[in-house]
């Protein structure tokens, strides 16, 4: 009998299913697969046995039972080798619409097929046991098992050929379950064993899979308990293979300061965990994913299901929560975004997130939800072209450089340049320097895309001989990340020494924001300047850092922002004044940024200042004007 194979596959693929339901796993199309694979296993193999136990009990009836296990491992049998095609296809990420036609073609096949041999199992059992029927049912299994034979070696062949996605131990596992399953099949088909060794064998590797390739939690945020952010890049990915629209819901706590200031790190693991389980409880478990420290986001099929969450949400998720005897706060923010407005492009969708996620941060009020319309949108988009302008630029390792002059103030009028990155969006609006940065870091080209453009600008300094006109120094912009740690500061040496450029001659500015590892970037610095390298702070005054520890930092020179100076002159702040103090008691030369008029240069001549920078000088020299603004500084020793 069969019995025991059945009633073992049937019990184990049973068990594995409900582990696997228990189990959070991503919504993706193999996942989903999968389930549907246990499920009509489980379903099928518990039929079977109950049914031929029946027909082991009645033995008058017998032959009616054993028809119907016919069937019913005839239709099942076709659905389980089918779905198993499709968990192949999805793994690989080939069912996309120009592979649905096969798709089609083979699902009809297998449908007649399988009719056909159901009708034939009826008359041989029921009806007319002649040799006719008899042959017509051996050549129509035959059939069966042969299209079941092209279903395994199709998925085999797109998963042995696609070493892009699959690692070679996942290939390896793939190559011995199918090469286990074929055999199977062909040892039923010819008559060797009977067909419950291949149902055994069926629920033998999907065991097999479960084990292997769907136990593992290494998409899971442990504190909270929700998927993390890999995992909601690798659903975010698929989506946009297949063009699939979704919507998501995103709930950013904003006192994120006042939370880590005021908690310990296990009370702010608590905190998340709670906050988790809340979100788990009211959506699905399958939608909730923890993106970032303090965002979580619900993933739905629209945005009128993100908008139903919300309603919930804001009601249930409590003001403040009791931990310790401390009452910890809690101001949500929300947003809500399709991914069709982002064209189904995954690197867009996560710009346009990143930015929504900012204007959620600041909102107070949870009845509101940030919207992806409007002004905002125009805001974004130019983001997303600046985006594109940059990846471009990244791809094709061509990079503008924009040149700015800067005068000193002594009596020699000594100039200096100031190289910077310089791009347009397709209308012909500037892209900010610091935009660019800030690009640059998010897209992760960062370390390599900054090394090659400093290579440019050296290249463009020995090209234009810049050196030979009398230069005082050549200024560089640089962000703070291009610069952290010995290593990054070797690569810099290195590019100065291939193009035989003077170390004195080089000036770096160096921005200081809220992301600079100090320590790190400390030893870069100290690195160069046993080189002779002049290094500047930046955009002083309006960047914002730790203040103290940036005032340690081993800088020559800064440079205070346009901002301050103008408010210096248009007479409401008296704050440049008090810099400048403060800085040259550090023993720093003083650049002012955005002198564009000489009556701000009338204002600014009696401060103790070295270098000015702004459309006042771009013009003077461009005009060769120069003696003239030498009077106005006064010629100053």
């Amino acid at each position: 009998m069969n019995l025991p194979y059945e009633v073992t596959a049937a019990g184990m693929l049973i068990i594995t299913l409900i582990f696997y339901n228990y189990k959070n796993w991503l919504d993706l199309r193999k996942n989903r697969i999968f389930r549907d694979i246990l499920l009509a296993g489980s379903i099928f193999l518990a039929v079977d046995s109950f049914v031929e136990y029946l027909a082991g009990l009645s033995l008058q009836s017998g032959n009616i039972f054993y028809c119907i296990s016919d069937v019913v491992k005839n239709f099942f049998g076709a659905l389980i080798f089918y779905l198993f095609l499709l968990y192949d296809l999805a793994v690989v990420r080939r069912m996309r619409v120009q592979y649905l036609w096969r798709l089609k073609l083979l699902s009809a096949m297998i449908i007649v097929v399988s009719i056909a041999r159901a009708g034939l199992s009826v008359m041989v059992c029921l009806v007319d046991e002649s040799a006719v029927y008899i042959h017509a049912y051996k050549t129509i299994h035959y059939i069966q098992h042969g299209l079941f034979l092209i279903c395994m070696l199709t998925g085999l062949w797109y998963l042995l050929t696609c070493t892009r996605i699959l690692r070679k131990t996942e290939r390896r596992i793939f190559f011995w379950c199918h090469i286990g399953i074929i055999a199977a099949d062909i040892l039923v088909a010819t008559g060797y064993c009977n067909s419950g060794v291949l149902s055994y064998t069926l629920a033998f590797i999907s065991i097999v899979y479960y084990m292997l390739l769907h136990n593992i939690d290494q998409y899971r945020f442990r504190s909270s308990g929700c998927f993390g952010r890999d995992g909601f890049n690798l659903v975010v990915k698929e989506k946009a293979h297949y063009k699939e629209n979704f919507a998501c819901l995103g709930i950013c706590i904003s006192n994120t300061e006042s939370i880590t200031n005021f908690c310990t790190q296990e009370e702010i693991k608590k905190l998340h965990h709670d906050f988790g389980k809340l979100l788990n409880q009211v959506c699905n478990r399958r939608e909730v994913y923890h993106k970032h420290s303090f965002e979580y986001v619900i993933m739905t099929k629209n945005i009128a299901a993100a908008e139903k969450y919300h309603k919930i949400l804001r009601q249930v998720i409590p003001s403040y929560v009791r931990m310790n005897d401390k009452n910890i706060s809690l101001v949500c923010g929300f947003y809500v975004l399709d991914f069709a407005d982002a064209s189904f492009i995954s690197r867009d969708f996560n710009r346009i997130q990143h930015s929504l996620r900012k204007l959620a941060q600041e909102q107070q009020n949870r009845d509101v939800l940030v919207r992806y319309q409007g002004e905002r949108q125009k805001e974004i988009q130019q983001d997303l072209e600046a985006l594109s302008v940059i990846n471009n630029k990244i791809a094709n390792h061509k990079y503008r450089i924009n040149i700015l002059p800067i005068q000193s103030t002594d009596a020699e009028g000594r100039i200096s340049y100031e190289l910077l990155p310089d791009e347009q969006l397709p209308d012909g609006t500037p892209i900010s320097q610091e935009k660019i940065w800030e690009i640059m870091q998010e897209v992760g080209y960062s370390r390599d895309v900054n090394f090659r453009f400093f290579d440019s600008c050296c290249q463009y300094i020995k090209d234009k001989k810049l050196l030979d006109k009398n230069m005082d120094r050549i200024h560089i912009n640089l962000a703070p990340f291009k610069l952290s740690g010995i290593d990054a500061a070797k690569q810099f040496v290195k590019i100065i020494e291939k193009y035989e450029i003077p170390f004195d001659k080089l000036c770096l500015e160096i921005t200081i924001d809220q992301t600079v590892r100090y320590e790190s970037l400390r030893e870069g610095m100290m690195y160069l300047k046993k080189f002779g390298v002049s290094l500047l702070f930046d955009q002083f005054g309006v960047s914002v850092c730790n203040l103290k520890q940036a005032l340690n930092l081993p800088f020559d020179a800064v440079k205070i922002n346009h901002y301050i100076v103008c408010t210096y002159c248009d007479g409401r702040s008296k704050q440049l004044k008090y810099m400048i103090n403060m800085l040259l008691a550090n023993g720093w030369r003083i650049y002012l940024d955005g002198v564009n008029s000489e009556t701000q240069l009338s204002i600014l001549c009696d401060l103790d200042i070295s270098y000015i920078q702004g459309n006042l000088v771009s013009a003077v020299l461009q005009n060769d004007k120069s003696d003239i603004l030498f009077a106005q500084l006064g010629g100053r020793e």
